[in-house]
């Protein structure tokens, strides 16, 4: 399901230096716990790049935490599906049976996009791409530039993505692109997961991620 750019976003001010980054927990209570405990010495404030639910067994428990919390979260495109039950694949409906239709309505909750005035620097969080939740922004060199370009279009110094469950930054003249990889465990899986989590550093312009399990 595609989603336009969308310009209407409204612009949070935030005085916080250091984001720690999370993305594509998929029902994955442990994980989450985890990133969470590990982060509160690392980071002055938490986002999530959305995929809170499909495949993980507790996909309730991690958008009432995610959501109770008030960290600032975007529309996944399992999170998508969830709502819309446009599965991919008929086996797809027993990733989200478990969802509570509370569930529901908090995903309903979240937007698409979501920005930001830190330091004076614009930063937006989007889970796939700004066009769609369910695309991937790669950042491999050879599509670097093309990556890029989105920074200018969509008026951002940093821009923070993930859907691809792989952590990776790339710099340019414009700004900074980074995707903390993923938290889930993948056991059981089709889907690998890099079981990371990132620490954007606003001030510096610099990113890091870190696993989750030693």
């Amino acid at each position: 399901m595609q989603a336009a750019v969308d310009p209407s976003a409204c612009t949070f001010i935030i005085n916080a230096m250091r984001i720690g980054l999370i993305s594509d927990i998929h029902g994955d209570l442990k994980a989450l716990d985890r990133a969470l405990m590990l982060l509160e010495n690392r980071a002055d404030m938490i986002w999530c790049a959305g995929d809170l639910v499909g495949r993980g067994r507790h996909p309730n428990e991690v958008v009432e935490k995610i959501v109770g919390a008030g960290i600032p979260t975007v529309l996944g495109n399992h999170d998508e599906i969830a709502l819309t039950r446009g599965y991919y694949y008929s086996t797809d409906e027993d990733m989200f049976r478990e969802c509570q239709p509370r569930t529901l309505r908090l995903l309903l909750t979240l937007p698409r996009t979501y920005r930001a005035r830190i330091g004076g620097r614009t930063v937006v969080m989007v889970h796939g791409t700004p066009r769609s939740n369910a695309e991937s922004m790669n950042l491999m060199p050879a599509y670097r530039e093309r990556a890029l370009h989105w920074l200018n279009k969509i008026g951002a110094d940093i821009l923070i993505t993930g859907h691809t469950h792989v952590p990776i930054s790339t710099y340019g003249s414009r700004g900074l692109i980074v995707n903390p990889g993923s938290l889930f465990d993948p056991a059981g899986s089709p889907r690998s997961s890099s079981e990371t989590y990132g620490v954007l550093d606003t001030s510096a312009l610099t990113f890091s991620y870190y696993p989750l399990w030693d």
